[in-house]
């Protein structure tokens, strides 16, 4: 039983420090392309950012930064550090998920929920937003949250599984709400069909969904979401150096909520664009699970055979929803960072692969931490950001080409958002006027 504690205590220090580490390593520490400046900027701030408001990650990050004012360096660097501490620590949770997820012998299952999560976290598009200014390092760990709570509960009924839960979706919906509510469904698909509360009734039972841990969960999100966006509610009202949009009455607050002017990114759709991108998310997909792609057919299989089709249903039914969510829309910018959750998900599939091998070929087990090493040494490169240095470039340009007290139109977000982020956080070129083209963005008066 010691020996036991002890490799677990070991297991979960690797499954967060082994992601942290290699976040934190090929890092950059310069502000990157689309949202990363205007997401530094909010959360400086403590303001507002573009539809939806993303209140989760501008709360978090704003006072993670001040917590660490003084160490990280600067801003930017505690952001990084910020992102890299959200990846690694759902990385940890997602380990955690799988060990109660499954009955086995110990060591078997610990193995294989280990090497499982770590296949995520070393994975391209993981590894990528994990160490970027964005909301998707975050959002990876509310979904990890949700699954743990979900997890706890299909294996004790304890209520704070329920408390876990709810809080990684209220978290989630308040952070990158798309996502998020897709998944809601085979939230609902699982209550009905896996324990609560501790025990089991007959399938697909609607009265689960009004059992006493379900209710708590159900209210728990509500409880975060609502006050997240509360505070972006009243933080609107406020006169801001900088913030996206003004959603300080209720008809503000629902166009800001319901995508505002990006709506059109997530409605518009252009004929043949799906047989043009489709070729990509596969390799995508490739890339993300790479050396661990033929254990997680074997999973799924595996699941088929053992009958276990709630598991096998939402695994598929989410990665499909947001594969064709995502081959229909006009939108190219960190477009692959909305797979992250159904790439989390097949973290299960592949640890059932694994466990299945483990049975038969015990000592299969000395080859996982090879399989480790080698997605580590090949993503390690693809996923190198030090030497991306978009903010200083950028700076440089705008400064050398600019006239005093010039105003510029200009087209490319990435630009103006550098720009606004500079300008108001370090001093930089106050002469010039910076437009962007739709002037509603930034510049809502």
């Amino acid at each position: 039983m010691k020996n036991k504690r002890i490799i677990d205590i070991c297991y979960s220090l690797i499954a967060f420090l082994a992601p942290l580490i290699a976040f934190i390593s090929n890092s950059s520490s310069s502000l990157g392309f689309a949202d990363a400046a205007e997401f530094a900027l909010v959360s400086e701030l403590n303001s507002i950012a573009h539809p939806p408001g993303f209140p989760a990650y501008v709360i978090l990050s704003h006072h993670w930064s001040n917590l660490l004012e003084g160490i990280a360096g600067n801003h930017i660097q505690s952001l990084v550090l910020f992102s890299s501490f959200c990846g690694a620590l759902s990385i940890l949770i997602l380990y955690r998920s799988i060990c109660l997820l499954f009955d086995g012998e110990f060591l078997i299952v610990r193995s294989s929920a280990l090497a499982a999560a770590l296949s995520t976290a070393f994975g391209v598009t993981f590894w990528h937003w994990s160490h970027s200014i964005e909301v998707y390092a975050l959002h990876s760990l509310s979904f990890s949250m949700l699954i743990y709570g979900m997890s706890g509960l299909q294996r004790s009924g304890n209520a704070a599984y329920a408390l876990v839960a709810g809080a990684g979706i209220g978290t989630g919906i308040a952070n990158h709400h798309l996502t998020m509510v897709l998944f809601l469904p085979l939230v609902v698909f699982w209550l009905m069909t896996q324990k609560n509360d501790g025990k089991y009734s007959r399938p697909f039972d609607l009265k689960r969904l009004f059992a006493r841990n379900s209710l708590l969960m159900i209210s728990t999100s509500i409880f975060f979401a609502v006050l997240y966006y509360s505070f972006m509610y009243l933080r609107a009202s406020d006169e801001l150096v900088f913030k996206f949009g003004n959603p300080d009455n209720l008809s503000r607050l629902w166009y800001h909520l319901s995508g505002g002017a990006w709506i059109k990114n997530t409605t518009a759709s252009v004929s043949g664009l799906a047989g043009l991108r489709f070729p990509y998310f596969m390799q995508l997909t490739f890339e993300q699970t790479f050396i661990f792609l033929p254990v997680l057919l074997w999973g799924l299989w595996m699941f088929w055979t053992k009958r276990s089709h709630a598991f096998l249903t939402g695994v598929l039914v989410f990665y499909l929803v947001v594969l064709g969510y995502q081959l229909r829309i006009d939108q190219t910018s960190d477009t692959d960072a909305y797979m992250i959750l159904p790439f989390q998900l097949f973290a299960i599939p592949i640890a059932a692969g694994l466990m299945a091998i483990l049975k038969s070929k015990p000592k299969f087990i000395y080859l996982l931490p090879v399989m480790i090493l080698i997605q580590i040494g090949i993503n390690f490169k693809k996923t190198d950001a030090r030497d991306l240095d978009v903010s200083e470039s950028l700076m440089n340009m705008l400064d050398q080409s600019t006239p005093k007290g010039a105003v510029i139109l200009i087209s490319d977000w990435t630009l103006v958002s550098q720009y606004h982020y500079y300008r108001i956080a370090e001093g930089f070129r106050p002469d010039l006027i910076v437009l962007n083209y739709d002037l509603k963005f930034t510049h809502y008066r």
